[in-house]
């Protein structure tokens, strides 16, 4: 499938269970199923607490002091919101985790192979340098 904006890959995050605790979502890059996403709730954008709003935003590649490769997404009142392996809700503050399959670890609700996922987006990703995101309920 081509690309939708022009050569720049177009990620769809579906928010699909919004719970109390944790945001359960599906991924799409342009328009073809991908992943599971594992966000925060969304507590008004709030640094560390929150997941980012709803809309339309656009990432860039980035390099982690690390040294690992990923992609950071610009959010206004926000900075370091990475896409990046996470399985449990206690992994992430404020970024987007990526998953195979929902599932429990340690007895709670986990996005489950998520480096497995993680690798695979970065694969999908290599030869772009930016992307546009979108995230719906």
């Amino acid at each position: 499938m081509e690309n939708q904006t022009k050569g720049i890959p177009l990620v769809t995050i579906k928010r699909t269970y919004n719970l109390p605790e944790i945001t359960l979502g599906t991924i799409d890059i342009d328009g073809e199923p991908f992943a599971w996403t594992l966000e925060l709730p969304y507590r008004n954008n709030e640094r560390d607490i929150s997941s980012i709003p709803v809309g339309e935003y656009n990432f860039e590649r980035y390099k982690r002091p690390s040294g690992e490769w990923t992609f950071m997404v610009n959010v206004k009142f926000r900075d370091g919101i990475l896409f990046h392996p996470a399985n449990l809700i206690r992994d992430l503050k404020g970024c987007i985790g990526l998953g195979k399959e929902v599932g429990k670890l340690y007895g709670s609700l986990a996005i489950i192979h998520s480096k497995i996922a993680f690798n695979e987006f970065m694969e999908k990703m290599k030869g772009y340098d930016k992307g546009r995101l979108v995230i719906e309920v």
